[in-house]
């Protein structure tokens, strides 16, 4: 899992907070965990809270869901997520973010709607403000594909580094075997 010890070699130095993963993210990482199971139990030794968020079923709080919190107390919106995020005095959330190509897909700028454009500037400046980058919150965007999120969150000054996980050889098909 050699993208697993970069991304936490990353974060550990400082380099960076937000990532993206792409790639193999439908898989298992270790033997009956697949690749969410997998960060919810590395990450909740290392974080008060870890989040996943899809639109589907907006934020649900794993440590709520841990500690059996009545599920409502445990659900976040987009701008309570966000919130949250902006708040580096405290707590440490990592927030899971699946399918974001949903909801900050790829488009020219003059073809997207004002709620992706919302979307896109709040959370541009959130990962880019300073007190964001070197607070000890954690982002991991998973999706399948790069190419589907919009450039935005992609580019340079973004400060999503992007961490690719490979298809498994057949040497670690047959270990998992």
């Amino acid at each position: 899992m050699e993208w697993y010890k970069e991304l936490i070699k990353q974060y550990k130095l400082g380099l960076s907070n937000v990532f993206m993963l792409t790639g193999n993210v439908s898989d298992y990482v270790i033997e009956n965990k697949m690749l969410k199971e997998f960060f919810q139990n590395e990450f909740l030794e290392k974080f008060e809270n870890v989040i996943v968020y899809n639109m589907a079923m907006q934020g649900r709080d794993i440590v709520a869901e841990k500690e059996r919190v009545d599920s409502q107390d445990a659900e976040y919106d987009w701008d309570k997520l966000l919130s949250m995020l902006r708040n580096t005095d405290y707590e440490r959330y990592c927030v899971i973010i699946e399918y974001p190509e949903f909801f900050l897909s790829s488009s020219s700028p003059g073809g997207i709607d004002e709620s992706l454009k919302k979307r896109l500037i709040e959370l541009n400046e959130l990962l880019t403000h300073p007190s964001f980058y070197t607070s000890e919150h954690m982002v991991l965007f998973v999706s399948e594909s790069k190419s589907a999120l919009h450039p935005m969150l992609l580019s340079s000054n973004s400060r999503v580094n992007v961490i690719n996980i490979a298809f498994p050889n057949e040497k670690e098909r047959l270990e998992m075997i």
